[in-house]
């Protein structure tokens, strides 16, 4: 299966973090996490109401201004005890498969991951 990356980018969040919120506390659950790192991948099946850029545009939009609620998304971690919300953005990947969901679901390559 070969993926091919369309594009990848920071979506940064719409409006800037307040400046007495750059700083975000880990609490003691969220220290314990082995993997703080979650990605996603959405599926979208060819249809016509919305033609691809315009659904990436869509999703990018809609994320940034999902991050300006939760801003330490749009961060980086700063040690193992904070996050710097710096508005640096969240990494968003649109790529395409040379396959169809299907086969992927039946029989998925998860070196991908």
């Amino acid at each position: 299966m070969e993926v091919q990356i369309i594009s990848q980018e920071n979506v940064k969040p719409a409006s800037p973090t307040p400046q007495h919120l750059r700083f975000f506390k880990i609490s003691l659950f969220d220290q314990l996490i082995v993997f703080p790192y979650a990605s996603r991948i959405y599926f979208y099946p060819p249809t016509n109401v919305l033609d691809t850029n315009n659904k990436v545009e869509v999703l990018q939009k809609s994320l940034s201004k999902t991050l300006t609620h939760f801003y330490p998304l749009a961060g980086k971690i700063k040690d193992h005890l904070s996050i710097e919300c710096n508005d640096e953005g969240a990494y968003f990947v649109q790529a395409r498969i040379n396959t169809r969901l299907q086969d992927f679901l039946t029989k998925p390559d998860l070196v991908l991951f």
